[in-house]
């Protein structure tokens, strides 16, 4: 048994909480309280969290009426925590609401006004006249002091600790024209409880309506407490009424006509439909709820569930969306015919068509090919047809590419296709299978899979390097020999284009792209490109001659030839601008010797009018910028040695050209 005093100030609200709807919304739970097993009807009225200050209430939907009797069986546990545990049960009724409860000390009653309670209490209040030990008693509107205003029976102990986790069988009974209340506990057969008490005209102002339910609360202590409403039999205040089933599942002419007792007018209706209606005409069978509140002060509620039924057995219909005689299997249930349905003795047949929204596709249809549709819905496509491919003949030579083609069923060939797929470029028609391989052209001309097959030529064609000085101004030819390892036995032609070396076109020298044609007998000619003369003081440039698509010839190994214009311009010299006369500030530029690929090519000194220029050690242009402003990156540069070439302007006006070297590292 327990002996402990109170610890901590009874705290108290009155609390209307959004209720928490339980079991088929008979039972409407509150604050802590939640509904643990629906079968057998088993609510959590508090929780064992330390700490935990709150109450938990479980009430009946719709008020029982007292002018007649009423059972209430169940079970109560009250948890497993004796010296730390609280705080109790209480069986209540109350006509306010079924969102009352109140928290912590109170066992979930307390201030609970006007009220009849039956408490099952677990905490030892010395302050309330508690007897230490676990004990019952019957209090009345909300105050759980035992004394003569307030207890009408009790505190009676039990003779063993109640909050043994075990479940405890509980009855309450009202005899309505004694007035008599019992309490049975645990199963025995005499009452642990009966009392004569009028409870309507001494408690609830004659009233006969009351909300029953059950209350627990915990403070600083804390129990799993738990109850069980196993049976109930009572006349409840309510809605009665009589309804009109509807003449067919799917037809609206169902109505419900109520009638609402024990509520003060006006009255107000809500229906789970979301009508406000006082009866329901026109509706389809189904399971309709209202709720209809009364303008009393506090305002009742009462919850009452009505079942419309069906006086027809509906007929199963088909769907046939696209009115072709053929169903996909869809039914429905119906007493009218819905619409895009049909009756079985309507269709072909009642199931398998594949695409309901197309009359033209059904298990009778015939397949029509090339159209990708199973339009017989026996889960091919095409099936007995025959595909015909062509290829497409881009170059009009009459033969196709055997990697783009075409299918149809009807054996024609669309305009640009053809039937074979033999040739290996279909952008040239000149190569084909059947073309003549030309020798030395380096192509498969006949598509035969080989080059040259067949030929005998053997004269191959080279081009030797060249060099010119530069000269300053106008332009001079540098000329290449272009040479066959002999004679020419037939015309022979070779094509040759220049490209860029540290020479660049346009500004040095002329690009060309052209072809050179040997006749027969004939073994050297020569390739002349246009050099751009100027007086710019600069290292030697090169580019390039390259030999290509040789016809009746061979590539020799010598297919690329370098030009070199030599430079013919010397610093001191009148070049463009360019002056012998040095400014001694503007030459000390202070251009690095040292770097480091991840580094910038910066020249602390440099002034804003200038043009820099940078050459691999073989002579190529990797640098050439106007009014350089050191923001060049070395990173895609290869580590080595570099030749700078450097044009200022110094503070006379005249052009200065400083060159040097540097090495550029890892």
């Amino acid at each position: 048994m327990k002996k402990k005093f109170l610890r901590f100030m009874v705290i108290f609200c009155s609390l209307f909480l959004l209720n928490k709807s339980a079991t088929a919304q008979t039972y409407v739970t509150n604050g802590l309280a939640t509904l643990i097993d629906a079968q057998l009807n088993e609510y959590r009225l508090t929780v064992d969290v330390p700490g935990t200050i709150g109450f938990g209430t479980v009430w009946y939907q719709n008020k029982l009426d007292l002018r007649n009797d009423f059972t209430v069986t169940g079970q109560i546990n009250l948890g497993t925590n004796d010296d730390t545990g609280a705080d109790g049960i209480a069986f209540v009724l109350q006509p306010l609401s079924v969102n009352a409860g109140g928290a912590g000390g109170g066992i979930g009653y307390f201030g609970i006004n006007p009220s009849f309670a039956v408490e099952f209490d677990t905490y030892y209040n010395p302050d309330r006249f508690d007897p230490p030990q676990d004990h019952s008693a019957i209090q009345i509107n909300g105050d759980v002091t035992h004394d003569a205003a307030h207890t009408i029976a009790g505190p009676t102990i039990f003779q063993a600790n109640i909050e043994d986790g075990a479940w405890h069988d509980v009855t309450f009974k009202w005899i309505a024209a004694t007035k008599n209340f019992r309490l049975y506990w645990n199963g025995a057969t005499s009452p642990f409880f009966d009392v004569i008490y009028d409870i309507s005209a001494n408690i609830f102002s004659g009233s006969p309506y009351a909300y029953f339910g059950f209350t627990a609360a915990v403070g600083s202590y804390t129990n799993d407490q738990r109850v069980r409403i196993l049976n109930t039999i009572f006349v409840s205040e309510g809605v009665s009424g009589s309804v009109k089933n509807a003449s067919c599942s799917s037809v609206a002419d169902g109505a419900i006509d109520i009638t609402a007792t024990g509520l003060t007018a006006p009255l107000n209706y809500l229906w789970n439909n979301g009508a406000t209606s006082q009866d329901l005409t026109g509706i389809l069978p189904g399971t309709y709820s209202v709720t209809v509140t009364d303008a009393a002060t506090p305002q009742r509620t009462i919850i009452s569930t009505f079942v419309v039924g069906s006086d027809a057995n509906p007929t199963t219909w088909y769907k046939d969306a696209d009115n072709d005689g053929y169903s996909d299997g869809t039914t429905q249930m119906s007493c009218v015919q819905p619409s895009g349905y049909k009756l079985a003795n309507q269709l072909t047949t009642t199931s398998g068509d594949c695409d309901d929204n197309n009359k033209e596709v059904h298990p009778g249809a015939t397949e029509i090919c090339g159209n990708g549709i199973d339009d017989n819905c026996d889960g091919q496509i095409d099936e007995g047809c025959t595909a015909y491919t062509f290829y497409k003949d881009a170059d009009g030579d009459t033969y196709g590419d055997p990697a783009s083609s075409v299918t149809n069923y009807t054996g024609i060939a669309p305009a640009g296709y053809v039937t074979n797929k033999t040739d290996c470029n279909d952008n040239n028609k000149n190569v084909n299978p059947a073309a003549v391989e030309i020798c030395g052209n380096g192509i498969d001309d006949n598509c035969n899979g080989q080059i040259d097959e067949g030929c005998s030529c053997s004269v191959t064609v080279s081009i030797c390097d060249a060099n010119i000085t530069e000269g300053n101004c106008g332009t001079k030819l540098l000329c290449f020999a272009v040479s066959l390892s002999k004679a020419a036995a037939a015309i022979s032609t070779v094509k040759y284009k220049t490209s860029n070396g540290s020479a660049m076109s346009s500004s040095d020298y002329k690009a060309a792209d052209a072809t050179i044609t040997f006749n027969a007998g004939q073994s050297v000619k020569y390739v002349c490109i246009i050099i751009n003369g100027d007086y710019k003081v600069e290292q030697n440039e090169t580019f390039y001659v390259t030999l290509y698509s040789p016809v009746n010839l061979v590539l020799g190994n010598k297919k690329t030839a370098t030009g070199i214009i030599i430079n013919d311009d010397k610093c001191g010299y009148r070049e463009a601008g360019i002056t012998s006369k040095f400014d001694e500030e503007a030459r000390i530029l202070n251009v690095p010797t040292l770097l480091h690929r991840s580094q910038q090519f910066k020249i602390p000194n440099l002034p804003a009018n200038n043009k820099v220029m940078l050459y691999s050690a073989n002579g190529r242009l990797v640098l050439n910028a106007a009014n350089y402003s050191n923001n060049a990156s070395l990173y895609s540069m290869a580590a080595g040695m570099y030749y700078y070439n450097i044009i200022i302007t110094n503070k006379e006006g005249r052009q200065e050209m400083f060159k040097g070297k540097i090495i550029v590292m890892d």
